[in-house]
């Protein structure tokens, strides 16, 4: 019988069944550097493990979502695919394949656990398997797991960051397919923001935005190292097929990157456990130019397999962002006139960025201020979600609220003593890294957050759980965690 409760309770002791499974295979630097101070394993608990992956589980995967927590998986942008989602996407691809000559080589850009290559190695028998993963940890797991499969020849894993990897030219087709990190562009570089706003504007791109998350630049790298012939099939949160930043990647579609279909998945089953966002996956064959894409929606990743679609064309999704015009509607009202859009009734805007939410959202270590320059400030979702479940989707008190600073943009006209806490607030600021944020610099004064009036409504978004509308009776401002309407 197969064991369904495995205990790998610490990181230790999953780097230690790792290595037991490993069985002195080869491994990075990274890796090896991990297995060094790896414990011993005891040998049920190895043979438990392998008879899971055996069947068809990823208990080492498993484990490592359980034991980090979720917002060290965060910063990381580490969500698991499950596996009916991983099972469709390889299906189009192998759908693909069989129309048009089968893959020579399959590069999953963030491995995790090595779930997509695991699928891919039985569609595609003749394949190389290629893993990318910057997380030393992932690297090692995968590997046990497709050691165990008997892949250890096939596969070659990279341990590094994918926009940085380079691939040899072959004869044959790539397949590349995965689920790109999610990281928030907060936590990106600003070298690679660089990277990403200069390489699109190469491809046709007026104006990209540096805002884009991790998973943008993916797309980006992938339609860089193809080659004609290739094809990609990504998975992601939906949410660019509607903001600004994500105008980069739907013109890129349109264009060089070729894209084919989108097929999106209702944030209400959590496509990606614990995380309340629509998924999207999206089809496209870089290097060729398309026409239009195919768009269908289901409600869960069991509907997958018998989604249905309606072609949208190019000339149309020139003029619209992707979930407008009932692009993102059900599958029976896809290419209908959209009954309406809050947009359509309301003003809504996003709250504001400081560019460092430590120096500007006044703390214990916030030096002295005039309070008139702290502004009563909306800065994070559960402020809101306790006004809608306890006092009837009303903000009545400022009390628990944090204060935003407010500088004025001349700051000549302040009073002496004003001026001076001002300027020691300002050094403080300063030797914290406030003026360099990449949000700072693009400020014509770096120290003026230009907070927008107080909303008469403010509305969550990209929470875990539906969105909380909720009447600002106080009149607070409020940060980019929430929009105003």
């Amino acid at each position: 019988m197969i064991r369904n409760d495995v205990s790998i309770s610490s990181e230790g002791t999953l780097i230690g069944v790792a290595k037991s499974l490993l069985d002195g295979t080869l491994v990075t630097p990274s890796e090896g550097s991990l297995l060094e101070s790896a414990p011993v394993s005891p040998a049920a608990l190895v043979k438990a493990v392998r008879a899971q992956i055996v069947a068809g589980r990823d208990p080492l995967g498993d484990a490592l979502l359980n034991i980090r927590s979720a917002e060290r998986r965060r910063v990381q942008g580490q969500v698991f695919t499950p596996a009916n989602i991983v099972d469709h996407m390889i299906a189009v691809a192998s759908k693909e394949s069989g129309a048009t000559g089968d893959f020579q080589r399959v590069v999953d850009p963030g491995m995790g656990s090595g779930r997509f290559l695991r699928c891919a190695a039985s569609a595609f028998r003749g394949a190389e398997l290629i893993g990318v993963e910057c997380d030393p940890t992932c690297a090692l797991i995968a590997r046990a797991t497709l050691c165990v499969l008997g892949l250890t020849q096939r596969v070659r894993i990279i341990v590094g960051d994918f926009r940085s990897v380079e691939l040899p030219l072959i004869p044959g087709r790539t397949l590349f397919v995965g689920n790109p990190p999610y990281v928030r562009h907060h936590d990106i570089e600003d070298g690679w923001k660089d990277w990403y706003a200069i390489t699109s504007a190469k491809l046709g791109v007026p104006k990209p935005s540096k805002l884009a998350g991790l998973h943008l630049h993916f797309f980006l790298r992938t339609g860089q190292i193809a080659a004609k012939g290739d094809l990609a099939v990504l998975v992601t949160a939906a949410e660019w097929l509607d903001t600004g930043y994500g105008q980069a990647l739907r013109t890129l579609l349109l264009g060089s990157l070729g894209g084919r279909s989108v097929t999106t998945i209702d944030a209400k089953s959590e496509p990606f456990p614990g995380t309340l966002s629509t998924a999207s996956i999206t089809l496209f064959s870089p290097r060729t130019r398309s026409n239009g894409l195919l768009f269908s929606r289901v409600s869960a990743a069991t509907e997958l397999p018998s989604a249905k679609g309606v072609s949208v064309s190019k000339a149309r999704l020139t003029k619209t962002r992707w979930s407008h015009n009932g692009l993102l509607s059900t599958p029976a009202r896809l290419g209908r006139e959209p009954i309406g859009r809050l947009g359509d009734l309301f003003r809504v805007s996003r709250g504001q960025v400081t560019g460092n939410n430590f120096v500007f959202i006044a703390g214990p270590t916030t030096p002295s201020l005039p309070t008139r320059f702290l502004i009563k400030c909306v800065t994070g979702a559960d402020e809101l979600f306790e006004a809608a479940d306890r006092f009837a989707h009303r903000l009545t008190s400022a009390i628990g609220l944090r204060r935003v600073v407010k500088l004025p943009t001349d700051l000549s006209e302040l009073e002496v003593d004003d001026r001076c806490d001002v300027e020691s607030f300002l050094q403080w600021a300063e030797r914290l890294g406030a003026r360099d944020s990449y949000t700072a610099r693009q400020r014509k004064f770096w120290w003026h957050v230009p907070l927008h009036a107080p909303p008469p409504i403010i509305v969550t978004y990209m929470a875990r759980r539906p969105p909380a509308f909720v009447r600002n009776d106080v009149g607070a401002s409020l940060l980019n965690i929430a929009h105003s309407v």
